[in-house]
């Protein structure tokens, strides 16, 4: 079950069911059977839910809506026609951003970081594209990982390096691939060395 304690000015504390095993899955089919990561802002609950066949990241608002970010029939986008199969590392957006973010696999085997804004999802980055001139090996996202239009995440990379990277991320419009990292800032982890 996934709750969410709620303490509303000048009231009494509640506790409130976000979804639990009675909870038909949204834009999905039957119910419920588990439950994964789950993160929260003021006004909203972001969460993996799963069931025998099904894995995807929800949303659950203060009113109680809930609604599929993105689950294993979304294509992603940038990723020639491959499909979600796995997700981690949800970070929701602060009251100042427009997206939430997280990392997701894909049916090809690619790794990426994908926004969402809505069920309107936007590529990032993912493996098959070179930072720094390093083949990327995996991304991770904290669960702080959004303020206001700033992102920031950690790469590993093939040859056993890592950095942490800061961008500045607007939404970008319907149907429109965010295919460069705008305002990329690397901010440290020096290269691994191997020892002697």
């Amino acid at each position: 079950m996934v709750s969410e304690y709620v303490v509303p000015a000048g009231g009494t504390a509640v506790t409130r069911t976000v979804a639990n095993l009675n909870t038909s899955i949204p834009g999905g089919s039957g119910r419920f059977t588990g439950f994964g990561d789950a993160t929260a802002t003021l006004s909203y609950v972001l969460f993996r839910g799963t069931s025998s066949d099904q894995q995807g990241i929800y949303r659950s608002t203060t009113s109680g809506t809930l609604s599929r970010v993105a689950d294993l029939t979304t294509v992603a986008p940038g990723a020639s026609g491959a499909h979600i199969t796995s997700f981690s590392d949800l970070s929701p957006g602060d009251e100042f951003s427009e997206y939430d973010a997280f990392v997701a696999t894909l049916s090809d085997g690619r790794e990426g970081i994908y926004l969402a804004k809505g069920s309107n999802l936007a590529k990032l980055i993912d493996t098959t594209e070179p930072l720094d001139g390093r083949t990327i090996d995996h991304l991770f996202l904290s669960r702080d990982a959004i303020e206001d239009h700033n992102i920031g995440f950690k790469a590993t990379f093939k040859d056993g390096s890592q950095g942490i990277y800061a961008v500045v991320a607007a939404f970008p419009e319907p149907g429109f691939a965010m295919t460069t990292l705008p305002a990329l800032i690397w901010l440290g982890l020096p290269r691994r060395t191997k020892p002697k």
